[in-house]
């Protein structure tokens, strides 16, 4: 019944889809984000816990059922989990919004919606693949924290405040020298 379930999670999000690319005409509510999510429990909950002959003593294929939808949900769990970090070191609510998001941080980095949207399913997509390659390969299971570890250091290089202001702060004075100033007050 896993396999039937996950077929009609992906048919529904399928026929969502084109009414769900920006400019967006229909957005998914709660109702059917709660769908989503019960379906993925679901699925999980029945293929969890299922451990065959050749995978006997294998820690990875033991923990598979609990650890592949956790990293093929990677990216919004991560965002989630820093959302509510960084909520907290502020003494905010977490229920409180802000415009730091990783799609928000995309945006200002200068990609546009549509390359945001695209860059955040390349990195569920590069995530999944890390993670389903063992799976079905019966080989390499060091390549899902291999993996996992090098996507977080390009997530940290890249999103880190502290990296962008110093890549603004190269701009500017990279555009101060070319205009004859010397970028300083005197």
């Amino acid at each position: 019944i896993a396999p039937l379930l996950a077929v009609l999670a992906l048919g529904m999000c399928l026929g969502f889809l084109p009414f769900n690319v920006h400019p967006a005409r229909i957005f998914m509510g709660d109702g059917g984000a709660l769908l989503l999510g019960l379906l993925m429990a679901c699925s999980t909950l029945l293929v969890g816990g299922k451990t065959y002959e050749d995978t006997n003593g294998s820690t990875f294929f033991f923990y598979a059922p609990l650890l592949i939808p956790f990293v093929i949900m990677g990216v919004p769990v991560f965002d989630t989990a820093f959302a509510v970090v960084r909520r907290a070191s502020r003494r905010a609510s977490p229920a409180t919004a802000d415009k730091e998001h990783l799609h928000h941080r995309l945006m200002r980095l200068g990609h546009g919606q549509r390359r945001s949207v695209f860059i955040l399913w390349a990195w569920t997509a590069i995530l999944s693949g890390f993670v389903l390659y063992p799976v079905y390969t019966d080989e390499g299971t060091a390549l899902v924290p291999a993996g996992i570890a090098a996507l977080a250091v390009a997530l940290f290089t890249v999103l880190h405040p502290e990296a962008r202001r110093s890549r603004r702060g190269r701009a500017v004075t990279a555009g101060a020298d070319a205009s004859g100033s010397s970028g300083r007050y005197t």
